[in-house]
């Protein structure tokens, strides 16, 4: 047993050992305690109350040397006279050893700890850990730097751990090893930060904003491939969150301000001279021997041993990947021919890039050593395996590792070796067996398939591999998740490398074409959408002749049509989906067909004209009768009903909803979900709770909703969660409650942000569906006078058509009140005249009665008698649709302008008689405000 070393805290009784720090405290007070009576304390420490014979300890203590017993008397003597009123802890048990009496207490684990738990101890780093820690608590950033190998990230992830306490929110790990590129670094710290990937335009000051307030550390590891964009992040989020730090690792600095540079230096190897006990004492050595997976035998301290261990650890210059390397080889070869291969293999391979640093060229010529240990099929399937960019399984290795060269029992068997060796890391998952290559030696293996020229023939098993995990996956998503669905998950990261591989470096544009249209259900079944538009984008630009692909076009611009429906409803969203309709009629293809019109109409109902909309819903109708196996016609209902509602057709949108509500067949839902962007009936819902706050049901519309909001959630399906939180939670709450009930659903919407995957990969949360334009109404009402320059334009502007949307009037209606108490009276109204505009072009009955009247309202406000004619078009179109909602607003207005008119008596009959015809939403905004007007009519 070497002295142990530990970088926690440590407890027992009174005392407390930090062993990184070599430091005791009884009574919270320092104690001195040096040399081998500390080694002592620490051996008995980890025995965790067992017994420790006087061998043992002599071994652990003075190991590699012969020591008296009445040396270990000596320091035991000290030791106890160190711990005082302490001192009976250390029992003597007769004719056995010693024994602390009182077990050590680990720490607990802490909550707020989401990085990876330690698998062994770290040796030699203990001085390093401490002033480390003291890096920490004095800096915001502090990056580690050395040559890859040295153990950067072991030291950065043990420093962590320590301070877990002093980061009371989240201790988090962002590894950027596995990014070929920067395109995914937002979503990889969106995720490390809980925020899991925020949104595909969500930018590092919005992630940054979303967590203030908040004690976090992000240790981000691997930056040395993407510096620029990792220096861009790391100080973009340093600047927007004064309470978050940062512990980087690379090999390089960041070199932006603020950045407080520790650079890890190799462990301790003993000089050429050094005695044995020295040798035992280096750091590089401990490490060596704890690596050994043979564990120590008596001839492990006779000096020829310990000379051989001192040479190789020497040749290797203290690096610790490659001193693990080495150790990994001594069982089957043994110590002797280790160190004698080590030093002819060195010799042979020391003329590397000059330029690199010496331990960089050992490193690499401990890497070529350890693969020239291997066998022919060895070497080929390291090679080979390199091209995996994630974890993976003996299947993905079969695929690329069987060939002519090798036999699948030969890849079977290639596996357990590199395991064996430490070439290859096992990965325990719950329900299977993970393989993964260190960085390092994936890079390496790279390397060598180049060299070998076998880099295209890999890459390519790689990618048809890929296209078979997801084009068999793909027919199951739409009922719900598909037997290779977890796969498909692991596998994301080897997908951007194969699409990239295939499509940006156009090695095989073909192959990754089909395999983009292959993993297109995937990446919508997990709301990816920016993901998916991203690669369907990219397929579309690398079809060289796309009349002679049809089929392709037709199926990547439906999808494209449908992501960029969640992004912003614009005319390239119109335009996609025209061009898919043209193309499916030429092919006969119903499902596209229907798929198209389906878009057609969810463009119409974001933008309008409603007349033409619902025309667009009852083609589609007639086109769901055609096929009647595929349900379609419920959708039809639903899409008619929606159409029914903006024209101001409360009655038929109702009946509709209802409908669909009643009998809309279960089996249908995943379907659905994945062809029409959201579950059915969440959505039908979500239409019947406003349908029925218009015509007078507050109550009733507030139980929709929960009902929506419930069924959302049973989903799993995250489109359809945001979805119901847009359009009819944060409306809903606005109407029923005013702007003061926004402080919960808009703060909802933006902790919808944390949840699994929504994010840059996701829905779009910063462009269409964010819940800035919200949260910010919420905040310009509690008094932020920068709240509609620094939150609600820029959100509307990304809103771009869309915030004129149908659903969106109660808002706009709001934001304008809002601004024109806020002394902005001509912004106000240069608003809701665009917005009048818009709803009447677009036919939009159901909100041109709230739009009226919040205009009439605002030049009343400015003395502008005008505005009681368009108070009583309001209600007068309010009336004909029988929307009584809007009916009391416009009513309330035109009563409050009475009383100032002297016409009481006129105001009170026709308010009080409105009022008198609800039978429910008695509690309601507007109900208060009816009442405070007639209170004050008298």
């Amino acid at each position: 047993m070497n002295s142990p070393t530990s970088a926690g805290l440590l407890r027992f009784g009174s005392c407390e050992v930090l062993p990184g720090k070599r430091l005791l405290r009884v009574h919270g007070q320092a104690v001195e305690l040096h040399g081998r009576a500390f080694d002592v304390l620490l051996t008995l420490l980890e025995a965790n109350g067992q017994v420790v014979s006087k061998d043992e300890l002599m071994q652990a203590v003075w190991a590699g040397r012969i020591v008296e017993e009445n040396t270990l008397e000596a320091q035991i003597s000290l030791l106890r006279k160190a711990l005082g009123a302490e001192r009976a802890a250390i029992r003597t048990v007769s004719g056995r050893g010693y024994q602390l009496s009182a077990h050590a207490e680990q720490p607990s684990p802490r909550d707020n700890l989401f990085i990876p738990a330690s698998v062994s101890r770290l040796i030699g780093r203990e001085s390093a850990l401490a002033a480390l820690e003291d890096s920490i608590r004095q800096q915001r950033l502090v990056t580690l730097i050395g040559p890859g190998g040295i153990g950067k990230t072991r030291l950065a992830l043990a420093c962590a751990r320590n301070l877990g306490s002093l980061f009371s929110d989240r201790v988090c790990l962002a590894d950027l090893a596995p990014l070929s590129t920067d395109e995914f670094l937002v979503p990889t710290l969106a995720a490390a930060l809980g925020l899991a990937p925020a949104s595909g335009s969500a930018s590092l000051e919005q992630i940054a904003a979303s967590l203030i307030g908040q004690r976090i550390l992000l240790v981000l590891d691997n930056c040395e491939h993407l510096v620029e964009a990792a220096a861009t992040a790391v100080e973009t989020l340093l600047v927007c969150n004064r309470s978050l730090q940062v512990l980087a690792t690379s090999r390089e600095a960041l070199r932006i301000e603020g950045e407080h540079l520790f650079r890890v230096a190799a462990l301790e190897v003993p000089a050429a001279d050094a005695d044995p006990h020295a040798v035992q004492a280096a750091s590089a050595v401990q490490l060596f021997e704890a690596r050994l997976e043979h564990g120590h035998s008596p001839l492990d301290a006779v000096p020829m041993a310990v000379e051989l261990k001192a040479r190789i650890c020497r040749r290797l210059d203290g690096i610790p990947l490659a001193i693990e390397l080495a150790a990994a080889q001594v069982t089957s070869l043994g110590l002797r021919v280790v160190a004698e291969r080590l030093e002819n293999q060195l010799d042979l391979l020391a003329g590397g890039n000059r330029s690199a640093l010496p331990r960089q060229q050992t490193l690499r010529a401990t890497l070529d050593w350890s693969f020239n240990l291997l066998a022919d099929n060895e070497r080929l399937l390291l090679r080979r395996l390199g091209v995996f960019a994630g974890a993976f399984g003996l299947e993905a290795a079969l695929a690329v590792g069987v060939s002519a060269e090798l036999s699948a029992d030969a890849v079977v068997k290639g596996i357990a070796n590199l395991v064996a060796k430490s070439l290859l890391a096992l990965q325990h998952d719950p329900s299977s067996v993970k393989y993964r290559l260190l960085e390092v030696t994936r890079s390496y293996a790279n390397e060598k398939l180049r060299e070998y020229g076998e880099t295209a023939a890999t890459h390519r098993l790689h990618a048809l591999y890929l296209l078979e995990v997801f084009s068999s996956a793909a027919p199951l998503w739409e009922f719900g998740a598909s037997p290779r669905g977890v796969v498909c998950e692991e596998l994301q990261e080897d997908l951007r490398e194969a699409l990239r591989w295939t499509l940006d470096e156009q090695r095989a544009t073909a192959l990754g074409i089909d395999l983009t249209i292959a993993a297109l259900s995937f990446w919508l079944q997990r709301s990816q959408v920016n993901e998916c538009l991203l690669s369907a984008n990219r397929a579309l630009a690398h079809l060289a002749s796309p009349e002679l692909f049809e089929r392709k076009v037709m199926k990547l611009k439906a999808v494209r049509g449908k992501a960029l429906l969640y992004t912003g409803a614009t005319d390239e969203t119109r335009e996609a989906f025209l061009h898919t309709l043209a193309i499916a009629e030429r092919l006969a293809d119903h499902d596209h067909q229907a798929l198209a019109i389906w878009g057609l109409w969810a463009h119409g109902y974001l933008n309008g004209p409603y007349q033409q909309n619902l025309r667009i819903a009852e083609d589609f109708l007639q086109h769901a009768k055609q096929q009647p196996n595929a349900g379609d016609e419920w959708v039809a209902l639903r899409m008619i009903a929606l159409s029914r509602l903006c024209l101001g057709q409360l009655h038929d949108a109702r009946s509709g909803l209802e409908d669909v509500m009643r009998a809309y067949p279960d089996e249908l839902r995943q379907r659905h979900i994945l062809r029409y962007a959201y579950d059915q009936k969440a959505v039908a819902l979500c239409a019947l709770a406003y349908t029925l706050w218009l015509q007078g049901f507050p109550d009733q519309a507030a139980k929709a909703l929960k009902e929506a909001e419930l069924q959302a959630a049973s989903t799993g399906h995250l489109a359809s969660r945001w979805h119901v939180l847009t359009m009819s939670t944060c409306p809903i709450a606005l109407l029923t409650g005013g702007v003061a009930a926004l402080a919960r659903p808009s703060q909802r919407l933006l902790e919808a942000r944390s949840w699994h995957q929504l994010g840059a990969h996701s829905i779009g949360a910063g462009q269409f569906w964010g819940g800035e334009f919200w949260s910010g109404l919420y905040h310009l009402w509690q008094g932020d006078p920068q709240a509609y320059d620094s939150i609600i334009s820029p959100a509307l502007e990304r809103l771009g058509r869309v915030r004129h949307a149908s659903y969106l009037a109660p808002y706009t209606s709001a934001l304008c009140t809002l601004l024109a108490q806020r002394e902005r009276p001509s912004e106000a109204l240069r608003l809701i005249q665009i917005a009048i505009a818009h709803a009447s072009n677009a036919d939009d009955q159901s909100a041109l009665p709230e739009l009226l009247r919040c205009h009439g309202d605002l030049l009343l406000n400015a003395g502008n008698a005008d505005g009681e004619a368009l108070l009583l078009r309001a209600r007068q179109i309010a009336r004909q649709h029988q929307m009584k909602s809007w009916e009391l607003r416009a009513t309330t207005s035109l009563a409050r302008l009475w009383g100032k008119q002297g016409q009481s008596a006129r105001a009170n009959e026709e308010l009080s008689s409105l009022l008198a015809s609800f039978t429910e939403g008695f509690d309601s905004a507007d109900f208060e405000a009816a009442r405070h007007v007639l209170k004050a009519l008298g």
